[in-house]
C-alpha cells in the first residue's frame, strides 16, 4: 500500500510530504525517497540509533559447533538461576533454530514455563500469553524468537538480547538490539555467529564489520548510519573490542561477557536420559523395521543395508539406547548411521514415539524465508 504513494504525488508534487521511520539506515533512506518521489533537495533529520546503555559483544563459533554447545553457558545460568535468571531475548533468521533451541532446553532443562519459543507458526492464544508476560516483570526468563516478537512487542526488564546468527539488515539488528535497556538500565547485545553462507549470506556489509572488524562495533554502527559515536566511559561497558582497552580500576572490570568465559566442550547426549519401557522399545524397534522396508531396494543384487545403512544391527542398537537418543545429530554420533536423512526419519519415529515430535518437527527448508513476516 504504501509503494503506491509515490504514484500519487506524481499527480500532486506541490503537496508537502513527510516520512518518518523509527530506524533506517542511509542505503533504506535511499530507497524510501525514491519510492516515495523526494526530490534530493528533500531535508533529512536523523538521530543516532546509538544507545549508550547497552555493550556489543560478539562470538563467532566453529562452523561444526552444535547450538547447544553454543549456549551451554545460557543453559547453565539458567539451572543456577532459575526464575532469578535476568531475562533473556534470543532472536533468530530461523524458525527452524528457534525450535531447535527450544528443543534443546526441552531436553536440558525439561519443559518450564520459564522459557518460550515465539514465531510466525505459533498459535495466536499462545501469542498472546507470551506478550501478556513480556510485557511485564513475569514469568518468562528466556524467550527464544523470530522477528515476529520484535514487532509490536513491548519487552520489559529485558536487558539481554541474543542474536543467533545475523540478521540481514542493520536496521533489523538496531531495532531488535534497542528491546534491551529501555529502562536506561546497562544491558547486553550479543551476537553469536558462524562464518559461513548460513550466517553470512544476503547479509549487509556493515553488519558483518560490526562483528569481524577490530574498530570499536559502536563506532562501525554509528558510521553506517553518518552519524558521531560518542566515548561511552569507562570502556569495558562499550564493546567487547573497547573492553580489552579499558584500563579503569572498576572492580567489574573488565566485565566480560558470560558467554565469552564459558569453555565450549562437547556435550556427550549419554548425560541425557529419559525413561523408557519395554513397550516403547518394542515401538521403536518395529517402527525402525518398517521403515528399513521402506528404504529398501529389492530390485537391485545390492544389499539393501549396504544403501540406506539401517541393518538389523544397527535397529537393535538404537533401540537399546534410545534413552539417549533425541536429535539427528544424536543418532549420527552414537550409531552406525552415516546418511542425515535416514537420520532424522529415526529421529522422527523416536520423537512420535515419545511425544517429542512437536518440538523436532520444522524443517529449514519450510521456512527458509519467511522471518520478516505476518507480525511485521
Amino acid at each position: 500500500m504504501f509503494s503506491h504513494i509515490g504514484e500519487l504525488r506524481a499527480i500532486r508534487s506541490d503537496v508537502p510530504i513527510a516520512a518518518l521511520t523509527a530506524t533506517s539506515a542511509p542505503s533504506q533512506r535511499r530507497k524510501i525517497m525514491k519510492s516515495l518521489c523526494f526530490r534530493q533537495s528533500s531535508v533529512i533529520i536523523s538521530e543516532s540509533p546509538d544507545r549508550e546503555n547497552i555493550k556489543i559483544t560478539s562470538l563467532c563459533i566453529p562452523n561444526n559447533c552444535e547450538i547447544e554447545d553454543a549456549f551451554g553457558w545460557l543453559i547453565t545460568e539458567f539451572n543456577k538461576q532459575k526464575e532469578k535468571l535476568p531475562r533473556h531475548i534470543i532472536f533468530s533468521e530461523s524458525i527452524s533454530d528457534v525450535a531447535k533451541l527450544y528443543a534443546i532446553f526441552r531436553k536440558r532443562v525439561g519443559k518450564s514455563c520459564m522459557f518460550e519459543m515465539f514465531h510466525s507458526k505459533t498459535v495466536e492464544s499462545k501469542k498472546e500469553s507470551i506478550r501478556a508476560d513480556m510485557s511485564k516483570k513475569g514469568e518468562i526468563r528466556i524467550l527464544m524468537c523470530t522477528n515476529s516478537a520484535g514487532m509490536g512487542v513491548n519487552f520489559a526488564d529485558g536487558h539481554n538480547i541474543i542474536h543467533y546468527g545475523l540478521p540481514r539488515e542493520m536496521d533489523v539488528l538496531v531495532q531488535q538490539m534497542g528491546r534491551a535497556g529501555r529502562d536506561g538500565v546497562f544491558s547486553n547485545e550479543l551476537i553469536i555467529y558462524k562464518c559461513h553462507k548460513g550466517h553470512l549470506k544476503q547479509v549487509e556489509d556493515e553488519l558483518v564489520r560490526i562483528v569481524k572488524d577490530t574498530k570499536c562495533k559502536r563506532q562501525v554502527l554509528c558510521s553506517s548510519y553518518g552519524t558521531n559515536v560518542k566515548k561511552v566511559k569507562p570502556l569495558h561497558m562499550c564493546c567487547d573490542r573497547c573492553e580489552k582497552l579499558c584500563k579503569c580500576d572498576n572492580t567489574n572490570c573488565p566485565e566480560t561477557h558470560p558467554a565469552l568465559q564459558f569453555k565450549m566442550v562437547g556435550m556427550e547426549s549419554e548425560s541425557m536420559k529419559r525413561s523408557v519401557n519395554d513397550r516403547e522399545k518394542t515401538a521403536v524397534r518395529q517402527r525402525l523395521h518398517a521403515l528399513k522396508f521402506r528404504l529398501s531396494d529389492f530390485s537391485t543384487v545390492v544389499n539393501p543395508d549396504l544403501v540406506h545403512g539401517l541393518s538389523d544391527g544397527v535397529i537393535d542398537h538404537i533401540a537399546d539406547h534410545v534413552e539417549h537418543l533425541f536429535t539427528p545429530e544424536d543418532i549420527l554420533r552414537s550409531c552406525a548411521v552415516w546418511s542425515y536423512d535416514v537420520s532424522v526419519q529415526i529421529s522422527d519415529i523416536i520423537n512420535d514415539v515419545f511425544g517429542d515430535s512437536i518440538m523436532y518437527d520444522i524443517n529449514d527448508s519450510d521456512f527458509d524465508n519467511d522471518e520478516y513476516d505476518d507480525d511485521a
